[in-house]
């Protein structure tokens, strides 16, 4: 199959390459400059130039593709307009559109509380009005499947690996500017996780096998966020210490608290197993913490 990757230079996007280049499809992806081109090319790649900005050549090479898998991080108004635009090419074709989303939409503001919701892919939930977009534009690409289009929505837990852990980054952060790995509360709250690389295992799955409407979670595993901060605060030589709301704010500012580290945000992935065969291999984050896996901990 000829995919077109949007994001192909970012974090999830590369992975997703080089695993559908692995499987032996002919992937081609969306970079901004020669740099961004080289780094799809390392992935075994085929590098396109161009931006979002000026979508119209963007949308040609998703036209003479037989997928198209967006995986760009954009501001929420943008990114329903260029997900828009991608759909209506794609319209009565019954060519593949697969969006990437987050569990950020699942969140519950508990300010370090434990919370037992945990969220399959089609349970109900009340969204935050910080991710109001977010959601609406899933909910578009899902509902494309009755225009014609095989559109599906992947949304991924906290993503770590390679190196990279976004929360490990906020609780460095904390580290730089306070002297300790902070939590809030009692830091009982959470995201579930994944692995980068069974993340883009979900990808290639749901292109090849996936339905047109489907959504799909991708969760391996849960460590709540003091126990994160203890074994960062470990590896660092620090202590690990609860912050209140207000001085949370003060050191990461107010989205990070109220969508990210403020958040408890489980997820459950029944369909991506049962539909897709899907199983994660990499499922230990606290020990990659503690071996000092995750860039900043070395």
């Amino acid at each position: 199959m000829k995919v077109f990757v949007v994001g192909a230079t970012g974090y999830v996007g590369s992975h997703v390459c080089a695993r559908l280049a692995e499987a032996g499809h002919d992937v081609v992806g969306l970079a901004r400059n020669a740099d961004g081109a080289a780094v799809v090319e390392k992935a075994g790649v085929t590098p396109v130039l161009g931006t979002l900005d000026d979508i119209g050549p963007v949308l040609e090479h998703a036209a003479a593709s037989d997928a198209t898998i967006y995986a760009a991080q954009l501001m929420q108004d943008q990114e329903s307009e260029v997900v828009s635009a991608f759909l209506k090419g794609y319209a009565r074709t019954d060519k593949t559109f697969v969006m990437t989303s987050g569990t950020g939409v699942l969140g519950e503001r508990t300010f370090g509380e434990w919370s037992e919701d945990v969220f399959a892919e089609d349970d109900e939930f009340v969204t935050s009005k910080y991710v109001l977009g977010r959601r609406a534009t899933e909910l578009a690409v899902r509902a494309a499947a009755q225009d014609g289009v095989r559109a599906m929505v992947v949304r991924p837990p906290a993503i770590w690996g390679d190196g990279e852990h976004r929360f490990v980054e906020h609780l460095l952060h904390s580290v730089e500017a306070t002297g300790a790995a902070c939590y809030i509360g009692r830091g009982l709250n959470l995201y579930t996780h994944v692995h980068v690389e069974d993340l883009a295992e979900l990808y290639r799955l749901a292109l090849e096998r996936g339905t047109a409407g489907a959504l799909y979670h991708a969760t391996a595993g849960e460590l709540n966020n003091r126990a994160m901060a203890e074994y960062v605060a470990r590896r660092k030589g620090v202590e690990a210490r609860s912050v209140t709301v207000a001085e949370a704010m003060e050191i990461w500012g107010k989205f990070t608290v109220l969508v990210v580290l403020g958040a408890s945000s489980r997820s459950r992935s029944p369909r991506s197993r049962r539909e897709l065969g899907w199983t994660p291999r990499h499922g230990d984050v606290a020990e990659a913490i503690l071996q000092g896996e995750i860039r900043g901990l070395a």
